[in-house]
Order: structure tokens, then C-alpha cells, then sequence
């Protein structure tokens, strides 16, 4: 028996927060900086949804790439959402990442049954994870494919910076 691993004999796992598009440049994609006066012990994770910061008086106007921060409630607008990096997957306030917006297909953990073709939403306090769009839910995207609770699914981003109401 060979103690020896050859990197192409284990399928490889689809990733949550990972990129389905095989386009180089992926024009769906950009980078972004995690706003640098967001708690230090806050991360960013792959398949957070993120909003649009203004930091007031020390925003700079038309300077540098966009600054974004961590979505607090499941209402909150989705401006895009972190893409999984194989080099740094959590980013401290300050880091710059690559957020994928409109267009771009993302893979997510459902959580409960989803159908194809539905309409769903993140879920703040379990990240990665995706739900069917009810009431106080801002929705992020499409899904592509069906899927059982914690089933690994592709979504197509639909995210156009709105937020819903709480109730």
C-alpha cells in the first residue's frame, strides 16, 4: 500500500462563497475594502453578504475602491457578497476582497428545501446559508439548482443594493 497522496485521486467539494463562472477576468466581480473602522474583531467570511459604508467626515470623495461592511439584520441591502479565496478566506476590518455582484453565480448551503428557480435570500446569523424569500428578507439571488437542508446549490446573484422592510 503507498503512503503517497497524487493530488487528482479525491473529487474535489464545491466550496460555499466559491465563484460557478470560469470566465478570467470575471467582469461579475470587484474589489472591495472591509470599512477599516468596523470593530477589530469582526471578519468577513466567503458568501457574507456586505453593504455600502460612508464613513462620513473621513470618507474621501471619488478616491480608492468602495468601502463595505457586515450586513446586522436579514432586511439589510445586499450589495454583493464575498468570494471564497483559497490564499485568506476571513478579512479583518481594512483588508481588501473580491465581492461578487449581479450576474455572478455563487455556491450557498441551503437551509431547508429550496426548488430551482427560487427566489432566496442570506441568512445573517448562519453565513453561507440561503432560505426562500418571506417577509423581512432581502433577497440575494436565484437559485440554479435543487437542493435538501445543508445540500450545497448554485445562485445567481440578482443583489441590487435594496432593503425590504422587517415585517
Amino acid at each position: 500500500m503507498s503512503n503517497y497522496f497524487y493530488p487528482n485521486q479525491f473529487k474535489k467539494k464545491r466550496a460555499i462563497g466559491e465563484s460557478s463562472l470560469s470566465v478570467v477576468p470575471n467582469p461579475y466581480q470587484m474589489e472591495v475594502k472591509y470599512d477599516p473602522e468596523d470593530t477589530s474583531t469582526n471578519t468577513m467570511l466567503p458568501a457574507e453578504g456586505v453593504v455600502l459604508k460612508d464613513l462620513g467626515a473621513d470618507d474621501q470623495a471619488a478616491a480608492g475602491i468602495p468601502i463595505v461592511g457586515k450586513r446586522t439584520n436579514n432586511y439589510d441591502a445586499v450589495y454583493g457578497v464575498k468570494v471564497f479565496s483559497v490564499l485568506k478566506n476571513q478579512h479583518s476590518p481594512g483588508d481588501n476582497f473580491v465581492l461578487a455582484k449581479k450576474g455572478d453565480i455563487i455556491n450557498f448551503q441551503c437551509s431547508g428545501a429550496i426548488n430551482r428557480g427560487t427566489k432566496v435570500a442570506l441568512i445573517v446569523a448562519s453565513t453561507g446559508y440561503v432560505r426562500a424569500v418571506t417577509t423581512g428578507y432581502a433577497e440575494v439571488g436565484v437559485a440554479l439548482d435543487k437542493g435538501a437542508n445543508d445540500d450545497i446549490i448554485r445562485v445567481e446573484l440578482t443583489c441590487d443594493n435594496t432593503a425590504v422592510s422587517a415585517t
